[in-house]
């Protein structure tokens, strides 16, 4: 579930860079887990740490009940329009 959340949480962040035109999507994702989640809410932030003109580099952070359960990376890409 963690990994999930991050990844959208990622995509979400990603998109939020991007012209009305474009699209992306995950070329790469690791996720680093720190801590068991046993019952709770979890809650994910994400943030774009570089963007170029077609790949980007994110990280987030994924938390339960305020405690640091895991941390990701990922590579993402930017889908130009066609035609």
């Amino acid at each position: 579930m963690a990994y999930g959340l991050a990844d959208s949480a990622m995509a979400h962040a990603m998109l939020s860079t991007c012209e009305p035109d474009q699209n992306s999507s995950t070329l790469e994702c690791k996720m680093q887990y720190l801590s068991a989640m046993t019952k709770g809410v979890m809650e994910c932030e994400a943030w774009v740490v570089k963007r170029g003109r077609s790949i980007a580099f994110l990280e987030a952070k994924v938390t339960c009940e305020n405690k640091l359960i895991a941390t990701s990376t990922a590579t993402f890409t930017v889908l130009q329009p066609r035609g």
